[in-house]
């Protein structure tokens, strides 16, 4: 079976089987492509419902005959009308503070507009949904700072009113003095299944266990984390400057987690996360610091258990993903943080996913820490829409120890994403993947990147510390330097981008060699991005490091130091070209090649830019173990390490003159 996935996206005409078959026809026709994702995000109907369950069988049974794979959606986060409807109550929230100043009498009111959760086609918030939850005086110094603040629950109320086509929340309070602000705390239920909620993963074992009834070969739920409401400034998506949200996720069951994890409540201390009082601005870095690091370990929480739950229904070799990365871009990437804490690195995985345009540092690091044989990277073009990047993707993805995602055969309900249906571009991604999956066999090994740029977690997504506000936006400046620098410094050295939680599981540690390791990677060196505050687990591992070999940058306690113990360090975040050199200095050996990359086994890989889905000229001329290596030919070439083996799809490979031919043939 080959690695390749294609993703198709359903609608509900395919609850025809009629409809089905002829698509199912369609789609065996025109590719090889050996794993069939099925998305059933935009079916209006539930996971163990007769047509759904019906439309299931009659593809699975058609793949399989076929000879490939069947991977289904099983996304508990989709259920939660049948889920909430078996477990009544105790949804999760969106929570956020809206204030009015005191008139003369001590009153005031105001309205906010009612707010509807959206997931996919389902949503809540019809009929001004919303509950308040606390309320506060507050003698405030600035737009979010107070010099001191009365709790008072009892002297506002709340009430949906209509408005227009919608309603709003009008807000009515007495009781205060004259100045002072009211600030209420009002959440929005989400219509999602709450994922701290205690029944989520018995629930979503008799998710699996259906699948397997199915026949399915795997299961997916992508894009894991709570929903959030962005606002969309201006009439573009992909304009990340042009978006906010200023709510956080909150629930009673996310409430005894962060009891769990931190020892500590959160729900006295919400004002914190949105205000900080005048001369304790610590109180809110550490109210900030617990409610993420609860976030971020129980979407972990959730990923192995739901992991496990796979393994233990439909089988070892199973298939779990896909990814969980959510926004998809190079930087500006600071919403992750409220939707899942940015958990990525702990999603638990056989093969590491990614989506868009995520830096290729992070696509590495995933792989290792996972053992990946390949990295699987979702793709739809951001929008553009362009089958011209489908090849670029593809062929860079091949390159770096990936394979694409293609998204998709169909995707009717989503305007942004190119259908591959339409004749010619299935074909075209067919005749393109087909070269690919030469390198299923050799050449399915991750690039060895021996430099690991690690950052800081709680400096980074400590929104209070940063001086950030709501509303939040998609931008955060330590993130965008962290992300900017790390995916300059990949195109010059290997590298690795690891955030400093990873060393509180010991997925990242210090091997017998005294050197850092991440999964399957040793590395060289490690530069530390903004050491300061983090956990006390990931400073021991940083104090651990052979001084020789250990660079901090961005000030703090923990770097002044290791300083003073040999490390070097900066103040200041240097340019990706310092880091270079450093890196160099500290050992770190040239493993990029033009056009290509040192793999972890000892070989090498090249391939062309990608500008067509195939016959993009490759041309070489170097030197390999002692031999001169020239090579003529088009998209992609593997030689082994002892320069006795190789790999491509189509031209003429000599060594010392003599023809070394391609192992594998199309």
């Amino acid at each position: 079976m080959n690695r390749s996935i294609m993703y198709w996206k359903w609608d509900n005409d395919v609850l025809d089987l009629s409809v089905l078959d002829k698509k199912t026809d369609d789609l065996l026709s025109r590719t090889q492509i050996g794993n069939i994702f099925i998305g059933t995000q935009w079916i209006v109907d539930r996971f163990h419902g007769e047509k759904l369950g019906a439309a299931f069988r009659r593809v699975i049974e058609r793949l399989h005959a076929a000879g490939r794979k069947a991977m289904i959606e099983c996304c508990i986060r989709n259920e939660g009308e049948p889920f909430y409807r078996q477990y009544p109550g105790e949804p999760s929230y969106l929570l956020s503070f809206y204030e009015c100043e005191a008139d003369e009498h001590g009153a005031g009111s105001f309205r906010i507009p009612h707010e509807p959760v959206w997931h996919y086609w389902r949503h809540t918030g019809d009929g001004g949904e919303h509950k308040l939850f606390a309320c506060y005086r507050l003698k405030k110094t600035g737009a979010f700072s107070y010099s001191s603040a009365v709790r008072c629950d009892g002297i506002a109320v709340s009430r949906a009113v209509k408005a227009g086509e919608g309603y709003e929340i009008e807000i009515s309070f007495t009781g205060a003095e004259k100045g002072e602000s009211v600030a209420v705390c009002v959440g929005f239920p989400q219509p999602i299944v709450d994922l701290a909620h205690p029944k989520l993963l018995p629930y979503f074992r008799t998710m699996a266990e259906h699948a397997k009834e199915l026949g399915a070969d795997g299961v997916f739920s992508d894009e894991w984390g709570y929903d959030m409401i962005l606002k969309i400034v201006k009439p573009n998506p992909y304009d990340d400057t042009e978006l906010n949200l200023r709510h956080i996720s909150w629930s009673e069951h996310f409430e005894s987690k962060c009891l769990e994890y931190t020892k500590r409540q959160l729900f006295d201390r919400l004002l914190d996360l949105f205000y900080t009082k005048d001369g304790e601005e610590e109180r809110s870095k550490e109210v900030v610091d617990d409610y993420l690091r609860t976030l971020r370990l129980l979407c972990t929480e959730n990923e192995e258990g739901m992991y496990e739950t796979v393994k233990e229904v439909l089988g070892k070799d199973a298939f779990w993903g896909v990814h969980p990365t959510w926004w998809g871009s190079v930087d500006s990437l600071n919403f992750e943080f409220y939707k899942n804490g940015f958990y990525w690195w702990d999603a638990k995985r056989d093969y590491a996913q990614t989506d868009e345009t995520i830096l290729y540092c992070i696509r590495t690091a995933l792989a290792h820490r996972f053992s990946s044989p390949v990295w699987y990277n979702m793709w739809y073009s951001m929008g553009t829409r362009d089958i011209n990047t489908y090849y670029t993707e593809t062929w860079r993805n091949l390159r770096y120890g990936g394979r694409t995602h293609y998204l998709g055969y169909e995707c009717p309900n989503e305007a942004v994403v190119l259908e591959l249906k339409p004749e010619g571009m299935l074909e075209s991604i067919e005749e393109m993947d087909a070269r690919v999956r030469l390198f299923d066999g050799a050449g399915a090994v991750q690039p060895d990147c021996r430099l690991l740029l690690l950052f800081g977690y709680e400096a980074v997504s400590n929104w209070a510390d940063i001086g950030m506000t709501m509303p939040w936006k998609p931008q955060n400046p330590r993130l965008d330097v962290v992300l900017n620098t790390a995916n300059a410094v990949f195109s010059e050295v290997l590298c690795d981008l690891v955030p400093s939680y990873a060393a509180e599981n010991a997925s990242l540690f210090v091997n017998g060699r005294g050197r850092a390791q991440y999964g399957t990677q040793e590395y060289d060196a490690v530069v530390v991005l903004y050491p300061d505050g983090m956990a006390k687990a990931a400073e021991d591992f940083v104090r651990a490091l052979p001084k020789d070999r250990l660079v901090l940058c961005g000030g703090g306690a923990l770097q002044e130091e290791l300083c003073a113990a040999g490390a070097a360090g900066r103040e200041d975040i240097p340019s990706a070209a310092e880091i270079v050199s450093l890196a160099k200095g500290m050992g770190v050996p040239a493993n990029r090649r033009e056009g290509g990359v040192l793999l972890q086994d000892g070989s090498i890989l090249f391939t062309a830019e990608g500008k067509k889905h195939i016959k993009n000229p490759l041309s070489l001329d170097f030197v390999w173990q002692g031999k001169r290596m020239r090579f003529e030919g088009f998209d992609a070439l593997w030689i082994s390490q002892d320069g006795t083996r190789a790999v491509y799809p189509e031209g003429t490979l000599t060594a010392d003159g003599k023809t070394l031919s391609s192992e594998v043939t199309l």
